[in-house]
């Protein structure tokens, strides 16, 4: 079909046999930066296929639809993304939420009445708490790590 559309011959040959020469674990797959390449070094091989693309798009329902179709398209991808990371933004600040009351009843707890008779001195004593939590999440990976390789003998 390529050699019919183009009377030169040559200038259709020339991109396959670069193509072919990059294909060099010879496992037939065009995959795109094989494609970028081609079209770097040789940009009119893609003319047929672009003029085949037109005219489907021409004859089928007119560039108008297809114009308004990917719009629409876009912006449903668009409207997914933008609602995604509202979900994720949304579980972030509850999860946060959640530890903040965690640590600030953690907090209560450690400090007693202090916590109401003191509130200046709130603040490092919750930088102590989470000093503790990091120094506790270091000593379980720690512990897990160290299961694997342990063993016990029905001697010990």
């Amino acid at each position: 079909m390529l050699f019919g559309i183009h009377p030169d011959r040559s200038m259709i040959r020339e991109p396959i046999k670069y193509l072919e020469n990059l294909d060099a674990n010879d496992d037939h797959i065009v995959d795109f930066p094989k494609l970028l390449l081609l079209k770097q070094k040789y940009p009119y091989s893609f003319y047929p296929i672009f003029q085949l693309q037109a005219h489907v798009k021409q004859h089928t329902f007119g560039e108008y639809w297809w114009e308004t179709h990917n719009a629409n398209l876009h912006d449903k991808k668009l409207k997914l993304a933008e609602e995604e990371r509202i979900r994720k933004e949304k579980a972030k600040l509850e999860s946060e939420k959640d530890e903040n009351a965690i640590t600030e009843e953690l907090l209560k707890q450690r400090m007693g009445i202090k916590y109401y008779l003191m509130p200046w001195t709130r603040a490092t004593e919750h930088r102590k708490l989470l000093r503790i939590a990091a120094i506790e999440a270091d000593l379980e990976i720690h512990a897990q790590t160290n299961k694997k390789y342990h063993y016990e003998t029905p001697y010990q």
